[in-house]
């Protein structure tokens, strides 16, 4: 399913950045594998996820749009554009860490950053997921930068405009992999942990999708031992 879907986005690709050189690049291969990947991890836990509010319910949907918003920019060698979709994404996390350790947290998905950090060092998220959490907060204030224009190459109007839509390479596709290898390594055993479903209520098939996703030993360490 992959490598169809995978086709599918490399003609979407050719179709409206016919002068991009993404499409071959093995790495831009690679990331668009981790973002379908995170889509789909996220898609699971939504479907399993018995005791999701409104609140979490958008967040979810938002997470499969800012994903999708990375996709359809990648191509384009708009560095500006997909850092700030980092920096989206990060928070976006953060908001959906908060609402499944603290459900009775009030605006979580309007709440400012610093609120939304404070209430998640209070219940202890640094300290339990500390990985998790210095990833997302350093994505989330170094991308910050971008926001600001700090980190916006000096090149003339002309020179950014051309370098976006008409090149032949695209910048800084490692950097952009490993940030997503990231996300998707770390967001696994948080949600897996912490969702409050029972295995004993989901059948088979959707435990063998989980399992798919995220991998045997991911699975075995974070859900299938899980207490119950």
């Amino acid at each position: 399913m992959i490598d169809q879907d995978l086709s599918r986005y490399k003609s979407f690709v050719q179709e409206n950045y016919p002068n991009t050189g993404a499409v071959g690049n093995i790495v831009f291969d690679k990331i668009y594998i981790e973002v379908k990947k995170n889509m789909t991890f996220i898609k699971l836990i939504k479907k399993i996820d018995n005791q999701s509010d409104n609140t979490r319910t958008q967040l979810y949907q938002d997470f499969q749009l800012f994903n999708l918003r990375i996709l359809y920019h990648l191509p384009s060698n708009d560095e500006f554009v997909n850092n700030i979709i980092v920096r989206v994404v990060s928070e976006n996390i953060l908001r959906l860490c908060l609402s499944l350790i603290n459900k009775e947290c009030a605006d979580i998905h309007v709440m400012s950053y610093n609120n939304l950090i404070s209430n998640l060092e209070e219940r202890a998220f640094s300290r339990r997921y500390p990985t998790l959490y210095d990833h997302l907060t350093r994505l989330f204030g170094n991308y910050s930068q971008d926001v600001h224009g700090e980190n916006i190459g000096r090149l003339s109007e002309k020179e950014y405009l051309t370098s976006i839509r008409n090149i032949q390479s695209i910048n800084e596709l490692q950097k952009i992999l490993k940030v997503y290898e990231n996300i998707s390594k770390e967001i696994v055993p948080f949600f897996l942990k912490e969702i409050k479903t029972k295995r004993e209520d989901l059948n088979v098939g959707v435990l063998s999708e989980i399992e798919r996703v995220v991998g045997q030993e991911a699975y075995e360490k974070n859900f299938c031992r899980k207490e119950i």
